[in-house]
Parts: structure tokens; C-alpha cells; sequence
């Protein structure tokens, strides 16, 4: 993980891997720290790497495709999401879970991966659903729950697995949906999706 956080020009667009960004917004790593504290979360030094007090953090949106996004590497590390890990935090039943699997099965889609899987609460749902489900997490304690469960999981972050040449990301997953800005469930389909 780079310890400053990217600028423009070593950022892509991560919808469309444009390079054409420009400034939407900005925090700075002591904003970020105060508004987690609101919402009660503290979390060492350790666990928010390349944000330090007098950071600027950048919201960069892609000027061809409108899609705005932090730089990636600022993500958080696994002792990031081993704070957050709680039943107060991740939610077991959410409305876009059913949504999702819905839109999902009715659309013929085959594989459903979701990017910050946790425990694996929605892969449940989607395997109920009749979907293949794979994960990736980066909390290796919600990763090993995940797997327990059956589901593929990975651990890292996609462009690791990509250098590692891991087989799960050989599989398309072309159909994306946004929660939050936090958390995004990718779904492959055996057929092109209608235009």
C-alpha cells in the first residue's frame, strides 16, 4: 500500500479506466478520523495507512463517465476492517441483498462476486438464489467465516489477485452495483446483458 495517497495522474477511472479525472471533493485524514469517531469507531494509526491528520483526501470523479471514487489504496488494511467487525456494523438483512439476488436471477446471471464480502451474509443469499458465489475481503477474520460457509474467497485486493493471476478473476464479471461508495457487488452472466 503506497503511504501518500495517488494523484490524477496514476489514478483510472474505476468504471470505465479512463484516465481523464478531475477534483470532486476532498477530507482531510483528521475530517475522516472525527466523523468515524461520531459514529463511535476509534481505530489505531496502523489500521488507516497512507491517511495521517493533515492528509488531503481526494474524491476524484471520471469526466466521461461521471463515476466518483477515492483512491483505492486508501481502502483500509485488515486491521482497519478487524475494527470495524461488530453486529452493529454489518448488517445480516439488507434490503439491496434481496434486490440484488433478484435482478440477478431474473437477468439468467450465473456468478455473483461482492468486493468487501464480510462474513458472507449476501453470498448467502445469492447461493440460496441459485448463484455461484465468490468474495473478496480484506479482514482475514470475516474472510475465514465467509469461507466456512462455502463460499470462494479471496483475500487482498483485486489488482493483487490480477498480478497473482488468481483463477476467480478470470471469470467476467461485466455487471456492477454500488452501495455507499463502500461496497460493490459485481455479477457475471453466462449471456450479454441486454443493451
Amino acid at each position: 500500500m503506497r503511504n501518500m495517497p495517488a494523484d490524477a495522474n496514476s489514478l483510472s477511472c474505476l468504471l470505465c479506466s479512463s484516465k481523464h479525472l478531475k477534483h470532486s471533493d476532498q477530507l482531510t485524514g483528521r475530517e475522516i478520523r472525527a466523523l468515524w469517531h461520531e459514529g463511535g469507531r476509534e481505530f489505531p494509526p496502523e489500521a488507516m495507512v497512507g491517511i495521517h491528520d493533515n492528509s488531503n483526501i481526494i474524491l476524484w470523479q471520471c469526466t466521461i463517465c461521471g463515476f466518483e471514487f477515492f483512491d483505492p489504496s486508501l481502502a483500509g488494511n485488515s486491521l482497519f476492517y478487524q475494527c470495524l467487525e461488530s453486529s452493529e456494523y454489518y448488517s445480516p438483512d439488507r434490503p439491496e441483498f434481496q434486490r440484488t439476488s433478484r435482478f440477478a436471477v431474473n437477468r439468467g446471471l450465473a456468478n455473483v462476486l461482492d468486493v468487501g464480502c464480510g462474513v458472507g451474509d449476501f453470498l448467502d443469499l445469492a447461493r440460496t438464489s441459485g448463484l455461484r458465489t465468490f468474495g473478496l475481503e480484506l479482514n482475514p477474520t470475516a474472510a475465514g467465516k465467509a469461507r466456512a460457509k462455502g463460499h470462494e474467497i479471496l483475500t487482498g485486493f483485486c489488482t493483487r489477485c490480477r498480478r497473482m493471476r488468481v483463477p476467480v478473476v478470470s471469470i467476467s464479471f461485466p455487471f456492477f452495483k454500488c452501495w455507499n461508495m463502500s461496497r460493490i457487488r459485481l455479477v457475471s452472466s453466462t449471456k450479454p446483458l441486454p443493451s
